[in-house]
C-alpha cells in the first residue's frame, strides 16, 4: 500500500526527496537602474567635450575684458594697499597704476594666457601669468571675474613681498649754527627803534609774520641768532623806514653772518636767497656695480635726474637747505638720505637688486585631464548600466551607481549633475533592492 501511495506521488509529479529553488520575481528595478546609469554616462560625456573645449577655447582665444586687482604689502600683521604699483601686460604698452587704495582696473586687456606685471622701487617685481577672459566670458557666468589678485594663488588681491619693504631712509639731526647782521642805513650807522621777528622759511612755501618769533635786539643794531641749521626770513621794521623781509641761511656748526641795508620810505622789499645748488655721486650695487637709469630725485621738489650707463648723476638747480635726496629703480631697494646743503655736494647710493619672482596660475592643460577624468567614470557607468539592463554582475552595476555620485557630486551647483546625482541615486537603491535578480 505504500508502495502504491508512492507511485501515484511520483506520477503526479510530487517529490518529496528533491526541493526546487523557487523562481525570484523580476521587478523594474535593474531596468529602471540600467537607464538612470546610461543617462548619467551620457552627462559625464557631455562634461568631459565642455572640459576639452574649454582648454581649446583658452588656447585659440580671441578679444579682449576687464582685468582689475588689489596690491597689498603685510606691515606688522595687517595687509596695507599699495599706491603707484606699476601694473603692465608683457609684449603690449598696456599699464595702469594702482591708486591710493590700491586698485587698479584695465578695461581691454588682450584675452588668453597673459603675464601680467607688477613693479614698484623698493618691491620685488612680480609676474603672474594667469588666464583673461573676454567680457562675453564674464558676462556668460562662466567665469567670476578678472580679478588677477593672489595671495596664496588664490583671487583677492597681490601679495607684494610680504615679508620687507626694502626701502632705507637715513635722517639728518640738525645742530645750531650761529648768525650775526648789523642792520645800518645808508650811512653805515646802526638803525635804531628795530622791531625784528623770523619765521622757518622753504623756497616753496609763504611764510607770514603772523607766525613769526620777536628776536630781543639791543640799540646798536646788531642782530644775533643760535638756531637750528636752516632757512629763514627775517621781518625787519623800523619807524621811517621801509620794511625788509631778508631771507637768510644758517648752516650747523658755523657763524652765519651778513649786513642789512634799509631805505628812508614805506611799503616792503623783500630779499630772498637765489642761489641754487647742485649735488653729484655715483650709484652702484652692493657689489659695486655701476646701475644706468636710476632716478635720483630731490623729494617734495620735482627736480630730478637719471644716472647714465656709469651709474653717474649731477642734479643741478637744488635751493639751499635740508633736502630728502632718494634713489629708486624698479626691481631695487629704495635708498633716500637726508642732506643739509649750503653748498654744492657729494653723495653716493648703495642699492640691493631684489630679483624678479614668477607665478603661474594659467595651466589650462587641468581642463584636458578632467576631460580624462569623465570620459573613464563614463566607461564605469556604461558597463554598470548594461550589467544592470542584462540583470549581471550585480558588483559591477553597483560600482556605476557609487561611481557616478563621486564623479558628479565636485560640481553640484551645476543643473546637470545635481541630475546626475539624483539619476545615480536612484540607480544604487535600485539596483540593491533587485540584488537578488542578479546572476
Amino acid at each position: 500500500m505504500v508502495e502504491d501511495l508512492d507511485s501515484k506521488m511520483t506520477e503526479s509529479g510530487t517529490d518529496l526527496g528533491d526541493d526546487e529553488p523557487l523562481e525570484v520575481p523580476k521587478t523594474r528595478w535593474p531596468f529602471i537602474s540600467g537607464i538612470a546609469l546610461i543617462i548619467t554616462m551620457g552627462l559625464l560625456f557631455l562634461t568631459a567635450w565642455l572640459s576639452y573645449y574649454s582648454g581649446e577655447y583658452i588656447e585659440d582665444m580671441d578679444g579682449d575684458g576687464p582685468l582689475e586687482g588689489i596690491v597689498y604689502e603685510r606691515l606688522h600683521g595687517k595687509d596695507v594697499p599699495v599706491e603707484g604699483v606699476n601694473v603692465s601686460i608683457e609684449g603690449t604698452d598696456i599699464w595702469q597704476e594702482t591708486d591710493s587704495s590700491g586698485y587698479y582696473r584695465i578695461d581691454h586687456a588682450p584675452a588668453g594666457i597673459q603675464s601680467i606685471k607688477f613693479s614698484k622701487p623698493g618691491f620685488k617685481t612680480i609676474i603672474l601669468k594667469d588666464i583673461i577672459y573676454t567680457e562675453e566670458d564674464l558676462e556668460g557666468g562662466d567665469v567670476e571675474s578678472n580679478n588677477i589678485s593672489f595671495p596664496n594663488n588664490q583671487r583677492g588681491g597681490l601679495l607684494l613681498d610680504p615679508f620687507e619693504r626694502h626701502i632705507d631712509h637715513q635722517t639728518l639731526t640738525l645742530s645750531n649754527g650761529v648768525f650775526y647782521a648789523n642792520i645800518i642805513n645808508i650811512t653805515g650807522a646802526p638803525v635804531s627803534n628795530l622791531n625784528v621777528s623770523y619765521i622757518e622759511s622753504d623756497y616753496d612755501t609763504t611764510v607770514s609774520k603772523n607766525d613769526s618769533k620777536p628776536v630781543d635786539i639791543d640799540g646798536t643794531g646788531t642782530l644775533f641768532l643760535n638756531l637750528t641749521a636752516g632757512r629763514y626770513v627775517l621781518f625787519i621794521a623800523s619807524p621811517g623806514n621801509i620794511t625788509v623781509h631778508q631771507e637768510i641761511m644758517i648752516s650747523p656748526n658755523k657763524n652765519n653772518s651778513m649786513e642789512i641795508q634799509m631805505h628812508k620810505g614805506t611799503g616792503t622789499q623783500e630779499f630772498l636767497l637765489e642761489q641754487t645748488l647742485a649735488i653729484s655721486g655715483k650709484i652702484q650695487t652692493v657689489e659695486g656695480e655701476p646701475i644706468p637709469d636710476v632716478q635720483v630725485a630731490v623729494e617734495g621738489t620735482g627736480l630730478y635726474t637719471m644716472t647714465n650707463i656709469a651709474g653717474e648723476y649731477v642734479l643741478e638747480g637744488i635751493p639751499p637747505g635740508l633736502r630728502t635726496i632718494s634713489a629708486k629703480r624698479i626691481n631695487y631697494s629704495v635708498s633716500s638720505i637726508e642732506i643739509f646743503l649750503d653748498e654744492n655736494k657729494s653723495q653716493d647710493f648703495s642699492l640691493e637688486k631684489l630679483g624678479v619672482e614668477v607665478v603661474d596660475n594659467s595651466d589650462y592643460s587641468l581642463y584636458y585631464y578632467c576631460a580624462a577624468f569623465y570620459i573613464i567614470g563614463a566607461i564605469i557607468l556604461l558597463a554598470g548600466g548594461i550589467m544592470a539592463l542584462k540583470r549581471k554582475s550585480y558588483g559591477v552595476a553597483l560600482l556605476g551607481a557609487v561611481v557616478g555620485i563621486i564623479f558628479a557630486f565636485p560640481l553640484l551647483p551645476l543643473l546637470h549633475h545635481c541630475i546626475a546625482i539624483i539619476l545615480c541615486l536612484v540607480a544604487l537603491i535600485g539596483v540593491y533592492l533587485s540584488r537578488r535578480e542578479f546572476g
